[in-house]
């Protein structure tokens, strides 16, 4: 017989009891799991998350959480929070107490979160607010330089630990990426 490989073992979905998802937006983001967005630049994306968002924290969600409030994190690197993020918040009708923006300040320099090595910081907010959704805006470029995302296996690796605060904590995370640009080519 061979030996078992240490560390791994095999169990038969027979005896994996299934669990119900639950969802933030019925049918389209499910708590506990991270969700992409994806799409080229100037589709709607962050406009969609903004509304996603003032939902949420109105209770106004179509899923799980429909009529209840919650708190939301939201990282953003390309927008600017007061000029851009806070009103199209207010516009899109968030209760702005409940939106959380984040940022690091890391040798004197303020900086945005970087995935994954400040996910244990990013534990201890989540624990603290208990937010029910996160944003990642764009997520590719919270990863560090040592991590090539355009290869799906670094992007993954980078991200299970996100996946895992998702999952610990019934929260959906919701990563926006965009299309790269190619000359002349309609990636859509």
């Amino acid at each position: 017989l061979a030996a078992k490989p240490k560390g791994l073992q095999a169990t038969p979905l027979s005896q994996i009891a299934e669990t119900n998802i639950e969802w933030l937006s019925q049918g389209r983001i499910p708590l506990g799991a991270i969700s992409i967005v994806v799409g080229p630049q100037g589709l709607g994306k962050t406009t969609w998350a903004t509304f996603l968002s003032a939902a949420t924290t109105t209770g106004l969600t179509s899923g799980t959480l429909a009529g209840q409030t919650s708190d939301v994190i939201f990282v953003s690197v390309e927008d600017d929070p007061a000029h851009t993020i806070r009103p199209r918040m207010r516009v899109a009708g968030a209760n702005l107490r409940r939106v959380f923006i984040l940022s690091t300040g890391r040798d004197g320099v303020h900086s945005s979160l970087t995935l994954p090595n400040d996910v244990n910081q990013l534990r201890q907010l989540v624990e603290q607010y208990k937010p029910r959704l996160m944003i990642l805006d764009p997520v590719v470029a919270l990863l560090p330089a040592n991590i090539d995302s355009n290869k799906d296996q670094d992007v993954r690796r980078a991200l299970a630990p996100v996946q895992k605060l998702a999952q610990d904590y019934g929260m959906a995370i919701l990563c926006i990426m965009h299309l790269n640009k190619g000359e002349g080519t309609d990636l859509m």
